[in-house]
């Protein structure tokens, strides 16, 4: 008689070059998509009630945000969870005049700094796990979330549809 063993659950092996690839795919993406805009900025609202500066404020705001939850998952007991604030503009008084050179390049420094902050992870780092609003996830689980979903998935093209 063969017994299958099996973990209850699998583990997703990530590198950092998958997570440089996943943050520079990112910051081509919104580099392209920003260089398509003009000032100032369209101010409809899309079906998210989200006009462009508050969405290219929670862009900036998340991007400025991951290394700061990911720090989390470094220098904290494992039963504390990380925690995430969901759907924060991030909105600082200072986007209502900025102009889309002024977001461009903070979006430069917020990729800068996490490149940085990627690129000083050990692969234990990256398999270190905490509890978060979407679930037990390893620190570069987290962060691919965070770059190819969140990012690139969803806030590319809800930016892009207001080209339209």
């Amino acid at each position: 008689m063969v017994t299958e063993v099996r973990s209850e659950r699998a583990t997703c092996a990530v590198a950092v070059p998958d997570i440089d690839a996943a943050l520079t795919a990112a910051r081509v993406g919104v580099s392209e998509i920003l260089a398509r805009f003009a000032d100032p900025l369209p101010d409809t609202v899309d079906p998210g009630g989200w006009d462009a500066q508050h969405l290219l404020s929670h862009m900036v705001g998340t991007w400025q945000r991951v290394p700061i939850h990911g720090a989390r998952f470094l220098d904290r007991d494992p039963a504390t969870p990380v925690p995430i604030q969901e759907h924060h503009s991030y909105w600082r008084p200072e986007w209502a005049t900025a102009t889309v050179a002024d977001f461009g390049r903070a979006l430069a420094a917020a990729h800068a700094a996490n490149l940085a902050f990627v690129r000083s992870l050990s692969p234990v780092d990256l398999d270190r796990r905490r509890t978060t609003p979407y679930g037990e996830l390893s620190l570069g689980e987290f962060l691919l979330l965070s770059y190819e979903r969140h990012l690139v998935g969803m806030h590319l093209p809800q930016l892009a549809a207001f080209l339209t």
